[in-house]
């Protein structure tokens, strides 16, 4: 059954791909590239617009992520908010895919479809270290660890493998100078630059430092790498960054060339620093969350338009513990930002020889085959027959979740199992009882906006076609002249009802289309 009505969006896709790089975010990109380069021949993008988004909003995340990906020249399918209702079409876009490498544990990574396929977590950032030993990130199988420190934390619940940070390959090989400056920014090379990478929600430093980063344009070069949050969910700061007269780029932009350039890289609570710190680059780091905040405040939870984030981080999280070590120049005091700035441009012995000892706890193989490595991983993990048993901490989360009443990913994939094997005895029933309908669905199509989702999940049930039928009414008509447009085509039984009396009550109007639709 095939049906005119689903959106179908431009794709390059890999026909040999066996292996999916999840992306839900342009940023993402820069992220796998080096390592999807190296699988490029077995691979593909899967760009996951699962986020509870608004309509304009979804469209230009779409929009960016695609242009990127169809920039760099590489494989994608792209999987709509909408396709999420479908069970039998996700089963059929994840058939292919024996592995699936994800940043994060989102999306399509925690659906029916994917529950057998085997996943690996690509790490993007160093700090926030509550996020850092999430629980839900028990579902990889493996997870590829920057160095010893992360891979101590994420081997107290999933496998590792330590590959390095592959986002860096490029700049430990020396392939970065052709797009050195990036074209985006355009420097006064008589000034040394800054780049100031904010993280967003309440750990963010925008509000404090937007105008203080402006007052030193006459100065320097300031440039501003947008967080990919802000970017999309936080007009007020990106409106206080143009204001001051800063330099912007998007998330959809690589940071190393912005790395290359800049001389001294302010933050606040980002793990960009541990990028700045990689990069070899002075930091200053804002420091304006106290410990009450960070280990109280900063623990509620908050809702934003893409859903419920927790904390992130608490008050020795390293990102807080190289504020008041020493390791890097902390400012306390907005007043104090320009000396803070001069101090870091005469990069003291003490700030570089923490830089390197901080590179060494953090990250290994800075030789820019990290993408190598973590390729390398990421195949062993689709050909082993079975992979190393979960370490005892991801067990133990298991058993408090259901202790707690919460549903573990054990049982979740038993239950779905279950599910999936009663919705074939149903199915099948219903085909041994002879043939005919058994139930009819009244579909009210008043709503444009929601009205060829609920069609199309109406139309690919696994149930069988030829036992049920929908009766479309429509107020307006608009709907049944798209329908009867896009040539439906279907096993199902579908009648086309105008419905023209509106000021009758609900039940009155069920009534009168089961007299149309059986013709009375």
């Amino acid at each position: 059954m095939t049906t005119a009505i689903k959106p179908r969006e431009k794709m390059h896709v890999n026909p040999n791909a066996t292996i999916g790089f999840v992306i839900y975010y342009p940023f993402q990109y820069y992220v796998y590239k080096n390592v999807y380069k190296e699988l490029c021949d077995e691979a593909e993008f899967i760009v996951d617009l699962f986020q509870p988004l608004s309509r304009v909003d979804q469209k230009n995340l779409f929009e960016d992520i695609v242009n990127l990906l169809s920039r760099e020249g590489v494989h994608y399918r792209v999987l709509q908010r909408d396709d999420y209702f479908l069970a039998s079409y996700l089963d059929t876009f994840f058939l292919k895919y024996r592995c699936l490498v994800s940043v994060w544990e989102r999306g399509c990574m925690n659906i029916p479809a994917t529950q057998d396929i085997r996943k690996v977590n690509l790490t993007y950032g160093s700090g926030k270290e509550l996020t850092m030993v999430r629980p839900s990130r028990g579902i990889f199988d493996v997870i590829l660890a920057y160095g010893n420190r992360d891979a101590k934390l994420f081997s107290l619940f999933s496998n590792v493998e330590i590959v390095g940070n592959p986002k860096f390959d490029e700049w430990f090989s020396n392939d970065l100078y052709a797009r050195i400056p990036p074209p985006e920014i355009r420097l006064d090379p008589m000034k040394k630059t800054l780049l100031y990478l904010p993280t967003h929600s309440d750990l963010s430093s925008v509000e404090l430092l937007a105008e203080a980063l402006g007052s030193l344009r006459g100065t320097y070069n300031v440039i501003v790498k947008l967080h990919y949050y802000m970017t999309r969910e936080e007009p007020d700061r990106v409106q206080a960054l143009r204001q001051a007269g800063l330099s912007i780029v998007a998330d959809d932009i690589d940071l190393l060339p912005l790395l290359k350039v800049a001389d001294v890289v302010v933050s606040d609570n980002s793990s960009a620093i541990f990028d700045a710190i990689l990069a070899d680059k002075p930091v200053v780091v804002a420091d304006f969350w106290d410990e009450s905040f960070l280990d109280a405040t900063h623990k509620e939870v908050q809702i934003f338009q893409r859903g419920v984030q927790g904390a992130v981080t608490f008050s020795d999280s390293i990102e807080q513990v190289i504020k008041r070590d020493g390791s890097v120049i902390s400012l306390q005091n907005v007043d104090d930002l320009r000396a803070k700035i001069e101090l870091a441009l005469e990069d003291r012995e003490h700030y570089k020889r923490r830089r390197k000892e901080l590179r060494e706890e953090l990250f290994v193989g800075m030789d820019g085959n990290a993408g190598l490595r973590a390729a390398q991983t990421i195949r062993r993990s689709v050909s082993d027959a079975a992979l190393a048993k979960r370490p005892i901490m991801y067990h133990s989360i298991e058993a408090y979740k259901r202790r707690m009443g919460a549903l573990s990913y054990g049982r979740e994939r038993m239950l779905q199992k279950k599910i999936t094997e009663l919705e074939g005895v149903v199915s099948q029933a219903a085909l041994d009882e002879g043939s005919g309908v058994i139930f009819s669905i009244i579909f009210f199509a008043d709503s444009s906006t929601v009205f060829d989702v609920a069609l199309r999940a109406l139309l690919e049930q696994s149930f069988p076609h030829e036992r049920y039928e929908i009766f479309i009414v429509s107020m307006n008509g608009e709907s049944l002249d798209f329908i009867q447009s896009s040539q439906l085509q279907t096993e199902i039984h579908v009648e086309l009802i105008r419905e023209e009396s509106v000021d009758v009550q609900f039940g009155m109007r069920v009534d009168r289309v089961l007299q149309k639709a059986r013709g009375r």
